[in-house]
């Protein structure tokens, strides 16, 4: 059967207004004088490039200078301290993108139901590499705490996970394209709330999705990653996609789609019973098929895949399209 449709669904055509960034979360009492880790990542680095420039010209002089040998202890300290930071921080990504270790997109974590009564305890088995399962325990989540979590690294990207990150709540809502009124400020506190009841255990470690979470009722609210938050990004793919794309398409099939589909090198036919099991859709097969159409006309619309894919026979034919 094609993609053919009678009528446009009501959910494709996204809206074309400007999306506010993302707000840039902020630490108190940091350390060197710096205003995030990753400042002072980068002064290291301008000091070990000044550093080489000076051991180069010295290297031209004969004898070679007696301060010499402690200018390149000094370069290897640093080139250590800089080895040591960069697998401290979460990935850099620009402030028009998002990110997730692959693990946490392709899998049931962030589930695609919509509606309906959450679950208040789940525990699901997460493929994360090819030598490591993980399991998570804690609320049901949906893909609107995935997206939570994903801007949640995305403030905090310039710190170690761990230090305490200061943000707007305002803001943050705002980015998400709506209005901050109280109810949106409760969702957002509920949400936080879910992932910081969250965990993921692994072989030899255990990781809170969020750590610390603060949240006066007047002034900026706080969050901390848990400090071993980069234990899922070791040994698996991490994942970017457009934060406008993923913050305007419908949440639920469509985003997680568009998870799985950013994944993959190419696409190949897929059997919808392996996607069903790994969006952890509980719809009948009948009605997955269903929502699996509509949401691929929706990709399709955004260039997430390209025109003529088929869902026939229980796979779905496709090809990744130029934002997939």
């Amino acid at each position: 059967m094609s993609h053919d449709h009678e009528h446009t669904p009501a959910s494709l055509h996204l809206p074309t207004h400007e999306l506010p960034p993302i707000p840039r979360g902020y630490a108190a009492e940091l350390e060197h004088g710096f205003d995030s880790d990753r400042a002072r990542l980068r002064g290291i680095r301008g000091e070990v490039k000044k550093h080489e420039a000076t051991l180069a010209k010295l290297a031209k002089r004969n004898p070679l200078p007696a301060d010499a040998s402690a200018l390149a202890c000094e370069v290897q300290r640093l080139q250590n301290e800089l080895e040591k930071m960069e697998g401290q921080l979460v990935p850099w990504h620009h402030d028009e993108q998002l990110l997730s270790p692959k693990s946490l997109l392709c899998t049931p974590l962030f589930g695609v139901a919509r509606s309906g009564t959450r679950q208040a305890h789940v525990v699901l088995r997460i493929p994360h590499s090819s030598v490591c399962e993980l399991t998570y325990q804690g609320p049901e989540l949906r893909q609107s705490d995935g997206l939570v979590f994903m801007a949640l690294l995305h403030l905090a990207r310039d710190f170690k996970p761990g230090r305490r990150v200061f943000f707007n709540p305002k803001a943050l809502i705002e980015s998400f394209g709506h209005q901050c009124g109280g109810s949106e400020r409760q969702q957002l506190h509920q949400t936080i709330l879910r992932l910081r009841g969250g965990s993921l255990l692994g072989p030899d470690f255990s990781v809170q999705l969020v750590a610390y979470f603060g949240f006066p009722k007047h002034g900026d609210w706080s969050v901390g990653l848990d400090a071993k938050v980069m234990q899922l990004f070791e040994g698996v793919q991490p994942i970017w996609m457009q934060r406008r794309l993923r913050t305007e398409l419908p949440s639920g099939l469509a985003t997680w789609l568009l998870g799985y589909v950013r994944s993959q090198v190419i696409l190949n036919p897929t059997s919808l019973t392996l996607l069903q099991h790994r969006c952890g859709s509980q719809a009948k097969p009948k009605n997955f098929a269903a929502s699996l159409r509509e949401a691929l006309s929706i990709l399709e619309h955004n260039q997430v895949v390209e025109p003529g894919w088929q869902v026939v026979k229980g796979k779905v034919t496709w090809k990744k399209g130029e934002n997939g």
